[in-house]
C-alpha cells in the first residue's frame, strides 16, 4: 500500500520494452475494475486503492477506475487523480440474458474509449471481460490480483478459459502463488508483492508479553467463512482443554449480509465448547 505499491513487480513489466511492446508510447494508460469502490467491503477495495493512487503519482501513467455501483472510496479517488466512470456491468456469469449481454457490451464499449494500455483486475472474477478487451482492442498487458486461495476444482469455464490471456497474475506471498500454481496457472506468470502498510505515522509501543500469563489474540475484519474465524475459535478451545490460557477477541461485522447465518454458527461454536468466558 501507499508508497510502497510504487515498487510492485508488474510496472515495472508494465513498462519494459517500451519502443518494442509500447510502440514508443509516451503514457501508460492503467484501467481499474472494481464492482464497488466501498471501504465496507473489506481489505480488497482498501487495497486497490491505495495500489492505484501510488501508481497515479508516476509521471508516465494514468489511472482510470470503471465501476459498478458508487461507493465511498469514489471521492477520495477522484481527488487523488484517478478518473472514475460508472458502467452497467463486468461480470460475466453462464447464464445471461439478452439485456445482461447488452450491459457487458456497453460496458466494454466504454471502457475502451479511455484506450487503455494495461487492464487490471482486482479478482479473477472479472478476467473474462478483460480477455475480451485485450483481444477485441489491442491492450497491451492484463494484469490480475490474485486476492483469495483458489477453488478447490478447475473448471473449464469462462474464468479458466480467459485465465490464459492473463499475462500476469500478483500474489501477496509464497503459498499463495504455489496455491494457484497448482491450480494451473504458471508459476512464471505469477509475481509475488507482498501487502505492506505505510507505518512512519504510527508510534511504536512496547510490549512487556502477556499479562497474568494470558495469551490474548484479536481479529479485526469481515466475519466470513472465507477468512477462517471459526478455525480461530477451535484453536482457542483446543488450547484452554490443554491447560493454556488464551482469550479471543472478534471485531467486526457480517459481510455480506448472508453471512450472518456464520456468524451463528460461531455463537454457537462458542457455546458448545463452554469458552464464552475467553471468546
Amino acid at each position: 500500500g501507499g508508497p510502497l505499491s510504487l515498487d510492485c513487480s508488474w510496472i515495472t513489466f508494465c513498462g519494459e520494452h517500451q519502443e518494442g511492446v509500447w510502440g514508443g508510447c509516451k503514457k501508460i494508460m492503467i484501467l481499474a475494475f472494481d464492482e464497488e469502490p466501498s471501504s465496507l467491503r473489506g481489505g480488497q477495495e482498501l487495497s486497490l486503492k491505495d495500489i492505484l493512487i501510488g501508481l497515479v503519482q508516476y509521471e508516465k501513467t494514468e489511472v482510470s477506475l470503471a465501476h459498478v455501483r458508487p461507493g465511498d472510496l469514489l471521492a477520495h479517488y477522484q481527488d487523488t487523480g484517478v478518473r472514475c466512470f460508472q458502467v452497467p456491468r463486468f461480470s460475466i456469469q453462464r447464464k445471461f440474458s439478452v439485456g445482461q449481454w447488452k450491459e457487458v457490451f456497453d460496458s466494454m464499449s466504454r471502457i475502451a474509449r479511455e484506450e487503455p494500455t494495461v487492464i487490471y483486475c482486482n479478482q479473477i472474477a472479472d478476467t473474462p471481460v478483460g480477455a475480451l478487451l485485450k483481444c477485441s482492442h489491442r491492450v497491451n498487458r492484463l494484469v490480475c490480483h490474485l486476492r483469495l486461495p483458489p477453488p478447490e476444482t478447475r473448471q473449464l469455464n469462462q474464468i479458466g478459459l480467459s485465465a490464459r490471456k492473463v499475462d500476469r497474475f500478483i500474489v501477496a506471498n509464497l503459498n499463495m502463488k504455489e496455491a494457484w500454481s497448482n491450480w494451473g496457472i504458471e508459476a512464471k506468470r505469477i509475481s509475488i508483492v507482498p501487502n505492506a502498510f505505510v507505518i512512519d505515522d504510527y508510534q511504536a509501543l512496547s510490549y512487556e508479553g502477556p499479562k497474568n500469563d494470558i495469551l490474548r489474540i484479536g481479529y479485526l475484519g469481515r466475519i466470513a467463512e472465507s477468512k477462517g474465524v471459526h478455525v480461530a475459535i477451535e484453536s482457542v478451545a483446543k488450547l484452554n482443554q490443554s491447560g493454556h490460557r488464551c482469550h479471543l477477541y472478534i471485531g467486526g461485522k457480517p459481510f455480506p449480509e448472508g453471512e450472518s447465518v456464520y456468524l451463528e454458527r460461531l455463537n454457537r461454536l462458542i457455546r458448545e465448547f463452554n469458552i464464552a468466558d475467553c471468546v
